[in-house]
């Protein structure tokens, strides 16, 4: 099974957060409003980062970044 974001559901009742708990829901969406790029490309045109990789030391060099 490979799963990139795991999300859990809502707890039962009202639970206070505390300021790691804020930092961490924040984190997601952080990371799509800077870094979307590489998962707009997976979603749409999953090959498309393939043939690249397959094809381009550029792109390999690139990957280890």
């Amino acid at each position: 099974m490979h799963l990139t974001m795991a999300f859990g559901g809502p707890p039962e009742g009202e639970v206070e957060l505390s300021p790691r708990d804020h930092a961490g829901l924040a984190a997601p969406k952080e990371f799509q409003k800077n870094e979307p790029g590489y998962s707009a490309i997976q979603s749409t045109r999953p090959q498309t980062l393939g043939y690249g990789l397959a094809d381009s030391p550029v792109a390999q060099v690139a990957r280890v970044r």
